[in-house]
């Protein structure tokens, strides 16, 4: 049953105090003259109930932060906040501290309660651990599992407008996420095809080598560098066993690539990627053109040369000349039909090679 702690009505805020509340708060912004109401109950938590209640039965909206004040059970109160063993008390530690919560809309929550310290036997004096946020956090469970999974779904600037954060605090709440998700879950089970391909970020050619699953379409692992000991560094962690277990390895023509993969799992085909693929057969096509276009460029230069009418005082030379003229404008029409043979045929390697790739 809840327990009414304070009640405060204010039937109409001065401008004073809008001034110092508008440089913090966040969410819809009280007026000069607005009635305001602060209500504390305990347990904290039924203040949404009393929330939901109040804003359907009247023409009121909630305030700018919402402070919910809990505390654990006390089967869960006074344990280590790294290995969660009972632990004796210690002392009150740096007193109330304040978990960041989901908002209520455009209004902020947060989860309020003691943060004594206990003294482990294994880790000395600790801060208690809370069912609520993990330790060393400034966020609630249920805070930061919201926001790693718009990590994976949304933008980066979704993401930090959305929940009101910044990318580095984004980039820590997922590191935390994955730190305890990665002990539940084996990425490397039923591991058979994988690819790998480096990928540049920032500047001055800095390079993330990465490994997906074809079968799932997921990131296995990265690490900086692009040479063989990276790769090898992947290896090393997927382990002998499990690597003797891949069968098909995708890649670009990368000889750091190739060893490795020959030297960690032998029995794996190694394949060149689409994207690869297609880029070199567009390359070989463009060479083409450019050849038969230099060619064809020197074929008609010596045919005006033979077409321009000219005197010659050496009668046996012109002779050769116009003996050899017809042979060779022949050769020119060949050529330019096998050049353009070529151009035609490798056109439709390309549209079929598209075609078997997709």
């Amino acid at each position: 049953m809840a327990t009414l702690r304070s009640y405060i009505f204010i039937d109409q805020l001065q401008p004073q105090t809008m001034c110092y509340l508008g440089t913090w708060i966040r969410g819809s912004l009280p007026r000069t003259n607005m009635a305001a109401q602060i209500i504390e109950v305990a347990p904290g938590l039924d203040i949404e109930a009393l929330t939901d209640i109040a804003l359907k039965g009247a023409e009121v909206s909630a305030g700018m932060l919402v402070v919910a004040r809990v505390r654990p059970r006390s089967s869960l109160s006074r344990r280590c906040g790294l290995c969660e063993r009972r632990a004796p008390w210690y002392d009150r530690g740096e007193g109330r501290r304040r978990w960041r919560g989901l908002d209520w809309g455009t209004v902020q929550v947060v989860v309020e309660a003691e943060a004594p310290r206990g003294n482990c036997p294994t880790h000395g004096p600790t801060v208690v651990a809370v069912p609520w946020a993990r330790h060393r956090a400034g966020h609630t469970l249920a805070f930061d599992a919201t926001v790693a999974w718009l990590a994976v779904a949304c933008s980066k600037t979704a993401v930090c407008e959305l929940m009101r954060i910044a990318w580095r605090t984004v980039g820590a709440i997922v590191a935390r996420v994955w730190a305890d998700t990665e002990n539940t879950v084996d990425r490397f089970a039923g591991l058979r095809r994988i690819g790998i391909d480096e990928i540049s970020y920032k500047r001055h050619h800095k390079y993330l080598t990465v490994v997906v699953d074809h079968d799932t379409g997921r990131l296995l692992w990265a690490a900086p560098g692009r040479d063989k000991a990276t790769l090898r560094g992947f290896f090393d962690t997927l382990g002998d066993e499990r690597a003797a277990q891949i069968t098909h390895v995708s890649a670009d023509a990368a000889e750091w690539i190739s060893a490795v993969v020959a030297e960690r799992c032998p029995a794996a085909v190694l394949c060149a990627d689409p994207f690869h693929v297609v880029a070199w057969a567009t390359e070989a096509l463009d060479a083409e053109r450019r050849r038969g276009r230099s060619g064809a460029f020197a074929f008609r230069f010596i045919e005006r040369v033979l077409q321009r009418p000219r005197r010659c005082h050496d009668r046996c030379m012109c002779r050769r000349i116009a003996a050899g003229r017809g042979k060779i404008l022949r050769r020119i029409d060949l050529l330019d039909a096998e050049r353009g043979s070529r151009i035609r045929h490798g056109r439709v390697i390309g549209v079929r090679l598209d075609h078997v790739l997709q």
